[in-house]
């Protein structure tokens, strides 16, 4: 009679273990589904065709009130991309208003396998406005295309891509 009962009680337990493991599996799949679709959200993707370069122009003016400012431009532009796959060239330029370009990242290889490029620059003291170019480029590939993940930009503008 004893060990019926026990018998019992390790099926009842067995059952709910296996809802429990049910319910943590649909709860896990949502919430990876809802990961990936954020990640997807906050993130854009460009191929970037063989002897192709991508560059994102941003224009940066300091503003009283940025937040409201008209054009979209504020002082602080940011910009986190990753390379899926070999390796890419990128490299950051900087132009003010009144002045000559200046390499702020000279054009470097960066390999899939380094991880995540991030990196931001805030406009200098002194200085009202520029712009600021990002250039990824795949000039040096004959035949493979790149496929980048990308968030560049500013607080108010996500800058867009030209192909060249």
């Amino acid at each position: 009679m004893r060990r019926a009962a026990s018998l019992d009680a390790c099926s009842a337990t067995a059952a709910r273990g296996t809802q429990m493991q049910q319910l943590l599996t649909f709860k896990s799949g949502r919430l990876r589904r809802s990961l990936g679709l954020q990640l997807h959200d906050a993130y854009a993707t460009l191929s970037l065709p063989a002897g192709r370069a991508a560059v994102f122009s941003i224009t940066l003016a300091r503003t009283a009130d940025e937040a409201t400012c008209a054009c979209g431009a504020t002082s602080t532009a940011a910009w986190d991309w990753a390379l899926e796959a070999r390796d890419i060239d990128f490299g950051v330029r900087w132009t003010a208003a009144a002045g000559e370009p200046a390499e702020l990242h000279p054009t470097s290889r960066h390999e899939a396998a380094a991880g995540p490029v991030e990196g931001s620059f805030e406009l200098p003291e002194g200085c009202e406005s520029g712009l600021l170019e990002l250039t990824l480029s795949n000039r040096f590939s004959y035949f493979r295309s790149k496929a980048v993940s990308y968030r560049i930009g500013t607080a108010a503008v996500k800058a867009e891509p030209r192909v060249e």
